[in-house]
Formats: C-alpha cells, structure tokens, sequence
C-alpha cells in the first residue's frame, strides 16, 4: 500500500503515441513504483528520487565533466561514473556540452500539461485520443493526478491510466478513476510467490483491487476492441482492460498465461491485452548505472507470441492487438 508522495518527478513526456490507448495520444511517464520488476521497461521510472542519466556515446572527450567535485568521473573513452563516489550534485549535467549526463526526472507541471493538451487538442478529438498517464505509478500521487485528471476532464479530453495496481483504493484514488475514460490494469503473475520474487511484492493487493473494482461495478468490461473508440462511444465509468507483460522465460510461460486467465475468466473479462517484450530497457537501466542479469537481449519471436496468443485463446478472449 502506498500514500501520496506530494509532487512527482516526470521522467518523460511522448507525443503522437498510438501504442498508449485509443487514437493519438500524449504519455506522462511518472517516476516512482510500488514495484519492482526485474524487467522493467521503464527502469528510469522504477525511483521516485532524481537519478544521473550517463549516456556515454555522446562523450566527445572534452574532459569538461572531470572537475566534479566527488571525483565520479573516470577518465576514458567513453566516460564513465564511479556510481559509489557520486553524490547527485549534477554539476557534470550544466558542465557537458554534448548531453551526456541528464536528469532522470524534472518536477511536474499541471498547467504545463494542460498547456500541452491545449496544443494538441484537435489530433484528440479528430482521433479518439488524449492523454496517457503512464509510470512508473502515477498513483503514488493521488492528489495530484486527481487535481490533473479533474483539469484534463474540464477540458474534454480523455484521460487513460496505465497502472500496476498495487496502489490503496483510498478515496481519492477511487474519484481519480471515476475522472478517466479507460484503464490498463497489468496482472503480471499469478503465483504470488514468484510475483513476490521478480516484482518485489505479493500480487493479493494487486488481485484483490481488480475484484473490487469490477464487482463493484467501478468500471466497465468492454466485450471488444470496438468499445474503446471514443468518437463512438460514451460512457459514464471508466472501461478496464486487464494486459499481461509478456517475459520470455517469467511471464510467457504456458503455466502463468493459464492461471491469469482463469482469474480473469472468473472475474468476467472478455478484453485483455498481451504486452510482447520490449528489449530497450536494458540500455536505459544501464545508463542509470543498473545491473541487468539474465535479462533477455532479444525481442520475442512470432513463434513464442503465437504460442500465448493460442492459450489465451482457449479462455474465448479477444486480444486488443
């Protein structure tokens, strides 16, 4: 269970998605998780903390950086930091005229959103998007998604979260939910004692907030892709699409997809979403001075995505892609 952390760091913002819910979409990607996944797509986004970013192969050896006053810098070719010796001052961000070092995550900005869904707004509306609130777990932040998604919804423009779901129903978590127009809810393993394993934590919050939220009747389940175009339909919940992050070797095995997909069948979803595995986030965790062991290197092969999408077609669910 997680409380409100006050204002997050954004680590980034993408523009002109189609892979982040329907039509043209904006993503915010919050810092900080209640989780941690051993395959992160997002390791910049895993510590709600600021981190240094070291991007070596923009290093053009102008030695500029060496003059950090922990003496973290190594000289070489490329750079490199001693991470132990680093104290966060980022004097080495203003010294490197190249990029080389970065923030991991500026404080966020809700006019500066709104400003930008302003400028975005007839891609929106001409598509069936909007913004994405993405992490991370935007909702380690209650009160300040409440404050965005309420400003968001004064505009008219539709809001969609990407959640782990392991986060207190607390009130105002439920009145951000009643603001949005769709969720994605990962369901990652269904054992707990392997969720506890590679996530860091037991997956009952996780199952137990999916049960609540559809027996209660707090969203809706859409039967089919249709359902999620929003020049089409309207509604007055938020729609919830259980997705699976597909692992070789973690997630994809036929064991897990199986016991998923007899919790969602028990819980009446029809829609689910089969996330394939995104090797890019090795790079990006090495970049922050993290260790990546036994991760796979390689995208996954329309072999071992067939082999899921068959089992999961023996629960009779429709795949969102």
């Amino acid at each position: 269970m997680v409380g409100d952390r006050g204002t997050p760091l954004i680590c980034d913002i993408k523009q002109n998605s189609l892979d982040d819910g329907p039509g043209i979409r904006t993503v915010i990607f919050f810092k900080g998780c209640p989780l941690s996944c051993s395959w992160c797509q997002n390791p910049e986004a895993k510590d709600e903390a600021d981190q240094l970013v070291v991007q070596a192969s923009k290093c053009i050896e102008c030695k500029d950086c060496v003059d950090c006053p922990p003496k973290a810098i190594l000289e070489g070719s490329p750079v490199q930091v001693d991470r132990a010796r680093c104290n966060l001052c980022f004097q080495c961000v203003d010294a490197c005229p190249a990029g080389v070092f970065k923030h991991a995550g500026t404080p966020a900005d809700i006019e500066a959103i709104v400003k930008l869904a302003r400028e975005n707004v007839v891609f929106y509306r001409t598509s069936g998007g909007g913004i994405t609130l993405s992490g991370g777990e935007p909702l380690l932040f209650p009160r300040f998604v409440l404050a965005l998604v309420q400003r968001l919804k004064a505009e008219g423009i539709n809001t969609v979260l990407e959640t782990c779901g392991s986060v207190k129903l607390s009130s105002e978590v439920l009145s951000i939910i009643q603001h949005l127009a769709l969720i994605y809810y990962d369901v990652k393993l269904a054992d707990p004692a392997l969720h506890q394993q590679h996530c860091g934590a037991s997956n009952a919050l996780v199952l137990k907030n999916l049960k609540r939220m559809i027996e209660e009747r707090i969203v809706f389940l859409p039967g089919s892709k249709d359902a999620l175009d929003f020049k089409k339909h309207v509604y007055d919940k938020p729609l919830l699409v259980p997705r699976i992050p597909l692992v070789p070797g973690i997630t994809d095995i036929l064991e897990n997809i199986s016991g998923i997909a007899s919790i969602l069948e028990g819980l009446g979803v029809k829609l689910i979403d089969a996330l394939p595995y995104n090797p890019l986030w090795v790079e990006k965790a090495k970049a922050l001075g993290s260790a990546t062991p036994g991760a796979p290197k390689s995208w996954m092969s329309k072999e071992q995505l067939a082999r899921v999408r068959d089992a999961l077609a023996g629960f009779r669910f429709e795949l969102f892609k």
